[in-house]
């Protein structure tokens, strides 16, 4: 959070059973607004600190369980 927006975001995904299934993570990108309004890279759970640009509000999530 910065102020009152929502800036950046992070997601985990818990596989439960893992042995059973095999393990799953969190797949998630966001779209932020302002000057510059685009979606981000893909993330697979909290690979590189989370997704957003730490400067714009987020006002869209893609988000999906995925294989590891």
């Amino acid at each position: 959070m910065k102020g009152d927006k929502l800036i950046g975001l992070t997601v985990f995904y818990d596989t439960p059973h893992p042995e059973e299934t095999g393990y799953y993570a969190a797949m998630y990108r966001v779209h932020w607004m302002g000057k510059s309004a685009a979606w981000g890279k893909w993330e697979y759970d909290d690979d590189d600190d989370g997704a957003g640009n730490d400067r714009d509000q987020i006002d869209m999530i893609e988000l999906t369980i995925a294989p590891c």
